[in-house]
């Protein structure tokens, strides 16, 4: 109503109403307006409702007014009516009613339980609220298996009651019912219950839990983790197996609670072992109320405490009586639990310790003092029983022998005791009667024998055999007891169960005495009145008289003062009485108390010995026999008739003692701890021993416990039968029964027997496939309680079908383990058979063997000597083979090259070809040619981090190979792919196996319930039980695992030699580190760079260094350059990089800023000097490399800065190595004075000298000054002298030469060493060398003799030519003979045999961009060359920049004598004081090269007559001709300006003419102008924006920018056209050459010939002549005289006249014609009669004489070498151009000669042959010789007269840079210039009349190519073209037309004449530089061989 402003009720009800009475309420109206409103009502029309007078009224904001409405019903019905208000002219009703009384509950719709545990009760809520206007009684209605309660209730109106709905499902499934609540009319409501049930489902982690053995005492704790699978809870109890067996040991916690869904907890258990030596195995059972239980095994084995002693055995030797001897033994507790020990002997007895009883703490060591002190004069053995609790018991042997001077026993020994205790084991008596005879131990028969040898007779006597035989082993035995240590002793007795016979049966096993009674009990007396006497009886059972005594101990009170005398308390008499033999004494025993109420007990000694031993006179050392002792317990008190006063404060350790279980006939045994917590002593007493008797026994029975202390007594048990025993046993405390304890005593005894799970005794396999295998598992149980052994015996036709492991083993007491039977058929049949399992004992188990199948079913037996007890088991075995068999595809996975630490995988597919499903087992296995790793190798893995990686088990485990699903099942005829991965951990070749075997069932688990635990299996029987299984199908899996890796080919520098350079640098090292494999410490490195944790102090730290030396300059001197090449000798791509870890990281830091906060050590602040300098830099920093490539690496220090800089670079191969390079250089402000002196050069090896060598070869040894200075130095000889003193005056090491010099900057000084040794033995001296600047530097000289091999007698005659025995043996036998001196020229080669370093390459390739010229090798060895003979090689130089250059040779310290130019030596006198023995000269010594032009240098070696081992270096300085570049500057500029002129003639003007007539312009050019500027534009046209005029050029943008970017181009070229040329400084290249200079002698026994060069020795030993080797000669090795027709048959090809040659030297020939810059294209002709196998003949190669540019020929050999057979000589005429037949011109013309002549055998070859020659086309066309070229390129022209394409050059060697640019452009222009040349028919004609003209530059050819060429431009320009050049033309004629036509000119002449356009084309100048082109192409083709090193063919390579 707020909308009139008005608030009251909405309506007015009344219940609960009787008829006839009144009822009023008020009708309540509020004013909530903010006016005053006028109200009136209407009343209610009905007769019960009525209400006051309806007067109006007003009502205020905020106020109220009541309207009394009164209800007078009259009978019992509904009422209904309204009241209607009027608020101004608006009206509202407000209902009012009267209700009568209804009934009505509420109860929810319905009610779900959810997922509810399967037989386990669950409750939930359901409210019932009545809603209605009377009291309700409500009944509820529900079938099971819910259930409700209350089921009925009364509610009162609004009263609301919860009742208890209950759900119980018996099964697992789904459950609906109604609910019906019902009233008392009938009506009910609804409620809709449902519930599911669901069973739960426990498991626990492990089935089993074995705590192993553990301490008794000691607890041990596990935790098993167990889980609930299900989605409802499970409510779980543990409960021990009712049927197993329950020790009480183990505990389980929590015995009950809930697990939620897929909830998980923890069981808490604990083993507390109780009796020793008892296994324990108990099942406990974790179940459900739904019946899901899960069995959990636990086993523990209870063991003793480990106590060890010091010593068992103690001798305490010849003691004086009343004397104390004293030894100490220590007793070590090994446990971790208190051991309590008792001594069980008294503590003041003859042999006293001194804590008798006491504790051992855990890990502890106590001790005790055991004394000796006797009063009577006796041998005494005392075996002393150690008892500790709950451990067996241990012995002590101790031995005395008493003495005085009256009585002197002979001494007692172990070894007396041990003999005894042997032979009473052995079955003697105690004392024989034949050993107290005094007779010699021979005499003695069977009396001594060792252990186990003693056989006594049935009859009492013995055979003389017998007699005999036991008297040697007794001899035998006393010579082995004589040897043994007094200290030792028989620990047979002492140690383990048996002890415990020492406890209860005594330390005499024979029992030779006898006592009655063994305890003696006085009762109570008085200390004032002595008791009763009590006697003793002792009978003597031997056949010796003893004498016997009574060893009293005294007695200690503890309550007397200090330093009160002990007393005796017992007393005996008679002291001492002889006993016959087989006789009786009788001693009296006094009780003799010294204080009253006290328990006495005490244990009395009895001891015998025969008396004959009194004195050590009577008796012999082999009739000794050790005393007997025996304990007689004496125990009385002095309480007298009265009781004690005080109670005893005893406790025992245990009131139940179990004990283990056993077998029947066994006896066990338990320990029981008595503690005294009093302060004085208690007597007990276990009463009578017939109480307990036969099944317990307990020793001692009776005692006294002391004040504060204990007493262990042992307990036994021994069953004779299988049925439980138990009884108590009183203890009684003081003799008051008050006092009495009763101990339970337990125990079992079991018989051993087996079960299995089977249920039947027949196992049966399913069919299983042939060569595959199939499985089944049984469980065999020990059910009893003692341990067992088994074994399976197997029939014979099942043996190798059907095996069983474990075959056999041992099973402890309820344990069990589960046995694989294995069933492999070999053919498809029905296996059957019978397999038995035998019950042994453990002990015959362990010493027996193997039980081999008897091939029957008999009953359960061992074989012969076993003891087989218990229950067997007999298993039928039935097994059906069918057919079948899996497939591998690929058969077999070759993985190739692979990288060290990366895996890789492959897939393999798994075929089965079988009907059935088929189990396989994949696993991978090394195969017989596995390499193993280098011992060094460590395992890598380069993927860590990786995800890869880490998320793979198998490779997180170590796994070099693996499959991801090694195991499966393959469905009939299926396929499946599986993936093998191979993980390569170490550097070495893998030959694996991927075997897979198959079977036709699942591999074999656990069971659920049972646990297998295998116990101690025994393998060899399981190995041998039967075979392994069918053959795997195998997949060899192969592949080479490598690092990546790089190693230096090669180094230069300028000015240094290669192999100086190589040794500065240390590349030998470097490279064989780099071989090496990647250690652990660079994974290390490896690691800590990835984690960004490496510096370089650390890297430093870890990796050694690699100096790397670059010498040392002066300051601001030219930086040092060295080149590095890299090259990859891997099949791996390789990436490295050169690093340091002081980068910046880009942040640029000041020079006040220390990094990290800290001050710079000194090593980073040089660093840093370096790096601000930049003193060292690098290019590149990193790189990669395929197989096989190579790279060059530039390293530069610039001596700028004052100091010695040393700068580590670490060099990294990904995957690889770490190193550490030492970047080592020294700048000096004044030049110094100092030797280059590398390690390697510091000790300078000499070869090895053979005693006696009559010239022995001088050594040289090279100086060369280490800084930018020329050195002075002087050899100090005086330690060479100091040898020679030692050696008897014969100079063994003597200096060849002058001892001082002075080496020039950058030269060489070389010093010769003559070693002669005296001795085979090693002679070293250090030799000074005295610098200019009073320096000394030290050279050790290393040097070895050997012994030659034994010469052969005066005028012998070898059974064999020398050749052959030369050509038998590896070397110098005397050397090999002598490993040391081997090893000393093996040691001498590494240091300078550079063709023995791995990695060096004698051809240059490193440094390649900053060259003017190279060699082809600069590291040449002339070889082996014999006295007075002659070696040549030739050297290639090559112009490698676009200068001409000039060269110089220079031969510095290898240059030959004064005035001798070279080969031929005029003298050997000459050679004297020269460092080369010999004649040494260089062909050409210098000249000039064009660019791009190669020359050949000869080199020449005349030997002297002194043999020598020489290495030195020749230098050659190249220079650019500035001389040349001028001239060729001004031919250019004159050339640039015709052009200009030419170009402006024909310059197009163009003028913006509107109209013009007449027209206007300059008169047309003759016709010839007019073609010729027409080809102009066709060959160099200009852009359109260069043509356009300025008017049409402006009007487009884009065109003006392009015509000024155009001209701003073409100004700066002609800028830098006029800027002065620079050229580059002069160059030095070195070479380096060594050789050996030997007699024949040295040479015919291969001494001091390297063993690379041995069998070309062997050779020319074979050949008789002069060594030269085949891969270095040259065709032109030697020239013969030429006929002056033949040179002037050349003149034609040098294309002019050449002069007569009077000599006929072709060389001087060449000299003439070397203006003509013509290249000489040589030729190799096959040399007639000479066997080509023995010296193989040479490729072509191109001479250098003809270029003129050699400034002297070389002149002919002299006339005495060549009649001594040692020279082979070979000339080559130059042919001239060939102009046979236009249509097939011949290979060998006229013009073409070949000389051959062989010195010294008479050998002459020539050949000439006219047109056509059959022979020499044939010689050339078989290919044994180089094929010769004319200058039209050999080969265009076949043998039918067909054009083929000459054939191109091969492929360029490997190198990086620009060096082989031209020639790599070389052979792919020419590829496609004849692959298009052969198509024109005009240019195949024109090759017949090629042009000898001048060879222009190929690259302006290449550039641009000749319109000639192009068959679309030569019609349009052919009459242009032969009008403009007609002069030219013809001058070409004139000079390429020969003086006189050769043979078939005519036929050419007219085919020119009849055909002018092949005329013209081969007259233009366009023709003639595309021939030239050609030809130059094919001699860069050939120098491009010769480079590439493939000019040194051998013998074999060239015929092929």
């Amino acid at each position: 109503m707020g909308r009139f402003g008005l608030d009251c009720p909405e309506q007015l009800e009344w219940r609960h109403w009787n008829p006839g009475t009144e009822y009023v309420k008020q009708l309540v109206l509020k004013n909530i307006s903010t006016s005053v409103l006028k109200l009136r009502f209407k009343q209610p029309t009905s007769k019960a409702f009525s209400m006051d007078f309806p007067e109006p009224f007003k009502l205020r904001p905020g106020m109220s007014q009541s309207l009394k409405v009164i209800f007078r019903p009259l009978r019992m019905q509904h009422y209904t009516d309204n009241v209607e208000l009027f608020v101004g002219n608006a009206s509202f009703l407000v209902p009012v009613h009267a209700y009568t009384p209804v009934t009505h509950i509420e109860v929810p719709s319905q009610l779900d339980f959810g997922f509810t545990p399967c037989k386990e009760t669950v409750t939930a809520p359901v409210v019932v609220k009545n809603s209605g206007d009377v009291r309700v009684d409500v009944t509820w209605r529900l079938e099971a298996p819910f259930a409700i309660t209350p089921p009925s209730a009364s509610l009162a109106p609004g009263e609301s009651l919860s009742f208890v709905v209950a759900f119980t499902p018996p099964e697992a499934c789904s459950y609906t019912a109604n609910a019906a609540c019902t009233l008392e009319s009938g009506a009910a409501a609804i409620c809709k219950i449902s519930g599911i049930g669901k069973f739960p489902y426990l498991s626990v982690e492990q089935a089993g839990v074995d705590f192993g053995p553990v301490v008794v005492g000691q607890r041990v704790e596990r935790t098993v983790r167990f889980g609930n699978h299900s989605v409802v809870a499970a409510h779980f109890t543990v409960n021990h197996d009712p049927d197993g067996p329950d020790d009480g040991v183990f505990v389980v916690g929590p015995a009950k609670g809930t697990l939620g869904p897929e909830e998980y907890s923890v069981l808490r258990l604990s083993y507390t072992p109780r009796s020793t030596g008892t296994f324990s195995s108990e099942t406990f059972l974790v179940g459900t109320a739904g019946g899901n239980t899960v069995a959990l095994n636990l086993r523990g084995a209870a063991v003793a405490p480990t106590v060890t002693l010091s010593a068992r055995a103690f001798n305490f030797g010849n003691v004086p009586t009343g004397t104390p001897a004293s030894r100490v033994l220590y007793i070590r507790n090994h446990s971790a639990v208190p051991v309590p020990y008792d001594f069980q002997t008294e503590p003041l007895d003859v042999f006293s310790i001194s804590r008798v009883r006491g504790v051992l703490a855990p890990e502890t060591t106590a001790h005790v003092t055991i004394t000796f002190k006797a009063a009577v004069p006796a041998n005494y053995w005392r075996r002393v029983a150690l008892l500790l609790k709950d451990a067996d018991p241990q012995g002590v042997d101790l031995v005395a022998t008493s003495f005085s001077d009256k009585s002197r026993p002979p001494p007692l020994a172990h070894r007396h005791v041990g003999r005894y205790l042997a032979r009473v084991a052995a079955g003697a008596s105690p004392v024989e009667e034949a050993q107290l005879d005094s007779a010699p131990p021979s005499a003695a028969a069977g009396l001594f024998a060792g252990p186990g040898e003693f056989a006594p007779q049935p009859n009492g006597t013995a055979t003389a055999a017998a007699d005999a035989a036991s008297a040697t082993a007794m001899a035998t035995a006393i010579v082995h007891d004589t040897e043994a240590s007094e200290e030792g002793g028989s620990d047979a007795r002492l140690l383990g169960p048996d002890s415990w016979t020492l406890v209860f049966g005594g330390q005499d096993p024979a029992h030779a005495l006898e006592v009655d009674p063994e305890v003696l009990d006085f009762g109570t007396t008085s200390r004032l009145r002595g008791g009763e006497y009590r006697t003793v009886t002792l009978t003597n059972t031997t056949a010796a008289k003893l004498t016997a005594f009574f060893v009293v101990p005294e007695w200690q009170d503890p309550g007397a003062p200090p330093g009160e005398p002990p007393k005796p308390v017992f007393q005996v008499f008679p002291e001492s009485v002889d006993v016959r033999p087989r006789g009786q004494a009788i001693f009296k025993v006094a009780f003799r108390p010294p204080r009253d109420g006290a328990f006495f007990s005490q244990q009395l000694t009895l001891v015998a010995h025969v008396k004959s031993q009194r004195n050590f006179r009577l008796v012999a050392d082999h009739q000794m026999l050790p005393s007997w002792s025996l304990p007689v317990q004496a125990s009385g008190n002095t309480f007298l008739h009265s009781n004690p006063e005080f109670s005893p404060k005893v406790e025992l350790s245990t009131r139940s003692i179990s004990f283990p279980p056993c077998r029947p006939g066994d006896a066990v045994h338990q320990t029981i701890l008595v503690a005294n917590n009093g302060d004085t002593p208690t007597a007990f007493n276990f009463g009578a021993p017939s109480a307990l008797w036969p099944l317990f026994h307990v020793r001692p029975a009776a005692g006294v416990v002391p004040p504060k202390g204990h007493v262990l007594i042992g307990l036994r048990f021994t069953p004779t039968d299988t049925r439980p025993a138990a009884t108590n046993a009183i203890v009684t405390f003081n003799g008051v029964a008050s006092n009495a304890v009763t101990v339970l005593l337990r125990g079992c005894a079991h018989t051993p027997r087996l079960t299995t799970d089977l249920p039947s005794s027949t196992l049966y396999f399913r069919p299983t496939c042939v060569g595959a295998s199939s499985q089944r598992a049984i469980t065999l149980h020990n059910p009893s309680r003692v341990p067992l052994a088994f074994r399976w015996r197997l029939p014979p036709r099942v043996q190798g079908v059907i095996s069983v492991t474990p075959a056999s083993g041992t099973l402890r007491g309820n344990e069990s383990v589960q046995l694989l039977w294995h069933f492999v058929p070999a053919a498809q049949k029905l296996y059957e058979g019978r397999a038995a399992c035998l019950v042994l004992s453990p002990l015959d188990a362990a010493a027996g063997g193997e039980v081999p199948a008897d091939g029957g079913e008999a009953a359960v037996g061992g074989e012969e000597g076993e003891a087989v007890e218990g229950d067997g088991v007999f298993v039928s075995l039935v097994g059906e083979g069918t057919q079948g068999a899996v497939a591998l595809e690929p058969p077999s996975l070759a993985l190739g090259d692979l990288r060290v630490g990366h895996p890789v995988r492959r897939a393999l597919l798994l075929h089965n070809v079988s009907d059935g499903v088929l189990r396989y087992k994949l696993e991978v296995a090394p195969a017989e040619d596995d390499e193993l790793p280098a011992a060094e190798a460590t395992a890598c893995d380069f993927t860590a981090g990786l995800d890869s990686a880490s998320s793979n088990p198998a490779a997180s485990a170590g796994l070099e190979c693996w499959v991801d699903e090694p195991e499966g099942a393959l469905p009939a005829r299926a396929s499946k792919t599986v993936t093998v991965t191979l993980f390569p951990r170490y550097r070495k070749r893998y030959s694996l196996q991927v075997r897979c075997r198959s079977s036709t069932v699942a591999p074999l688990g656990a069971g659920a319930n049972r646990p297998p635990s295998a116990g101690r299996l025994a393998p060899a029987a399981s190995d041998a039980a039967g075979p392994e299984g069918p053959p795997p199908v195998i997949a060899p899996l192969t592949a080479a695992a490598a690092f990546p890796s790089i190693e230096v080919t090669d180094v230069y520098c300028e000015g240094l030699p290669k192999q100086l350079l190589w040794q500065l640098l240390g590349v030998n090292q470097l490279n064989h580190h780099l071989r090496t494999e990647v250690s652990d410490t660079e994974l290390r490195l490896r690691a800590a760079h990835d984690r960004g944790s490496l510096t370089t102090e650390a890297a430093c730290a870890a990796m050694a260094a690699f100096p790397m030396e670059f010498g040392t300059h002066g300051l601001g001197g030219r930086p040092r350059v060295v080149h590095v090449e890299l090259s990859n000798p891997t099949p791996l791509p390789v990436s490295w990089q050169l690093h340091s870890f002081d980068d910046p990281d880009g942040v640029e830091l000041e020079n006040w800023v220390e990094p990290g906060g800290r001050p710079r050590s000194e090593g980073e602040r040089m660093r840093h000097l370096i790096a601000e300098y930049r003193l060292f830099e690098m290019r590149p920093r990193s790189g990669s490399l395929e197989p096989g490539a190579r790279g060059t690496v530039t390293f530069e220090f610039r001596p700028s800065v004052v100091g010695c800089f040393q700068l580590p670079i670490f060099l990294h191969v990904t995957d690889g190595k770490r190193l550490r390079l030492q970047l080592q250089a020294v700048t000096t402000p004044d030049p110094l004075q100092l030797l280059c002196l590398p390690p390697p050069l510091r000790t300078f090896r000499l070869q090895p000298v053979a005693l006696g060598e009559p010239s022995p070869p001088l050594q040289m040894y090279s100086l060369r000054p280490g800084g930018p200075a020329a050195v002075r130095f002087r050899l100090d000889t005086g330690p060479l002298a100091a040898l020679a003193a030692e050696s008897w005056g014969h100079r063994v090491l003597e200096l060849v030469g002058p001892a001082v010099g002075e080496i020039p900057e950058g030269g060489v000084a070389a010093i010769n060493w003559r070693f002669s040794p005296l001795e085979a033995k090693e002679y070293r001296v250090e030799v000074p060398v005295l610098l200019g600047d009073g320096k000394v530097e030290v050279i050790e000289l290393v040097g070895r003799g050997y012994a030659p091999p034994p010469s052969r007698p005066h005028g012998a005659v070898p059974a064999v030519p020398l050749a052959e025995t030369a050509a038998g043996q590896a070397g110098d036998a005397g050397l090999a003979a002598d490993e040391a001196a081997a090893a000393a020229a093996d040691a001498a080669a590494a240091d300078r045999g550079w063709a023995t370093w791995r990695g060096l390459s004698a051809s240059p390739s490193a440094g390649m961009a900053g060259r003017l010229a190279m060699v082809d090798h600069d590291l040449v060895s002339l070889g082996v060359t014999p006295v007075r003979g002659l070696t040549r090689r030739i050297v290639v130089l090559t112009n490698k920049s676009r200068y001409p250059l000039a060269f110089d040779w220079d031969l510095a310290a290898l240059a030959p004598p004064p005035g001798v130019p070279g080969p031929p030596l005029p003298s050997a006198d000459l050679l004297a004081d020269r460092p080369l023995q010999g004649a040494l000269a260089i062909t050409p010594a210098s000249g000039s090269l064009e660019p791009g032009e190669r020359l050949v240098c000869r080199v020449a070696l005349h030997a002297g007559v002194t043999p020598q081992i020489w290495e030195g270096e020749i230098r050659c300085t190249v220079r650019v001709d500035e001389e040349v570049l001028e001239a060729a500057a001004a031919e250019a500029a004159a050339g640039a300006a015709a052009l200009a002129a030419a170009e402006a003639a024909t310059m197009e003007q163009v003028e913006e003419v509107i109209a013009e007539s007449p027209a206007r312009g300059p008169p047309p050019p003759p016709p010839a102008v007019a073609a010729a500027q027409r080809a102009s534009k066709l060959r160099s046209r200009l852009p359109v924006h260069a043509y356009m005029t300025t008017a049409i050029r402006n009007r487009i943008e884009p065109l003006a920018q392009q015509f000024a970017a155009t001209l701003e181009a073409r100004t700066m070229r002609a800028v830098e056209g006029a800027r002065p040329a620079s050229f580059p400084e002069p160059q030095t290249l070195c070479v380096t050459l060594c050789g050996r200079i030997l007699e024949p002698e040295q040479l015919a026994a291969l001494r001091y010939v390297p063993p690379h060069e041995v069998e070309l020795a062997r050779a020319a030993v074979a050949e008789g002549a002069a060594w030269v080797p085949a891969e270095s000669v040259p065709f032109w090795e030697a020239e013969a005289p030429q006929p002056a027709a033949r040179a002037d048959a050349a003149a034609p090809w040098l294309g002019r006249e050449g002069p007569d040659d009077a000599d006929g030297d072709p060389g001087q020939a060449r000299e003439l014609a070397g203006g003509s810059a013509r290249p000489d294209l040589s030729l190799s002709l096959k040399r007639a009669g000479v066997d080509t196998a023995s010296r193989p003949t040479t490729p072509v190669m191109t001479s250098a004489g003809a270029n003129g540019n050699g400034a002297a020929a070389v002149p002919p050999p002299p006339a005495g070498l060549g009649s001594g057979g040692n020279v082979v000589e070979v000339t080559f005429a130059v042919p001239p151009s060939s102009l046979g037949d236009s249509r097939a011109p011949s290979i060998g013309g006229d013009d073409l000669v070949a000389s051959a002549t062989v010195a010294g055998d008479g050998l002459h070859a020539e050949g000439s042959g006219g047109g056509g020659d059959a022979d020499g086309a044939e010689a050339a066309g078989e290919g044994e010789e180089a094929r010769v070229r004319d200058g039209a390129a050999d080969g265009t022209v076949a043998a039918g007269g067909e054009l083929v394409p000459p054939p191109l050059p091969p492929p360029p060697p490997a190198g990086g840079g620009d060096e082989y640019d031209s020639l790599i452009s070389a052979r792919d222009v020419l590829s496609g210039l004849f692959s298009e040349l052969m198509d024109d028919p005009e240019l195949r004609r024109a090759f017949e009349y090629l042009p000898p003209e001048e060879v222009q530059p190929f690259a302006l050819v290449r550039s641009a190519p000749p319109p000639c060429y192009d068959a679309g431009v030569r019609p349009e320009i052919s009459q242009v073209a032969a009008e403009a050049s007609a002069a030219s033309a013809a001058a070409a004629a004139a000079a390429a037309s020969p003086p006189q036509a050769p043979a078939g000119a005519e036929g050419g002449d007219v085919d020119l004449e009849s055909d002018p356009e092949l005329r013209r084309v081969l007259v233009s100048a366009e023709w003639r530089n595309l021939a030239d082109f050609v030809l130059e192409s094919a001699l860069l083709g050939l120098m491009q061989e010769s480079a590439a090193g493939d000019w040194g063919m051998t013998g074999q390579g060239a015929g092929e």
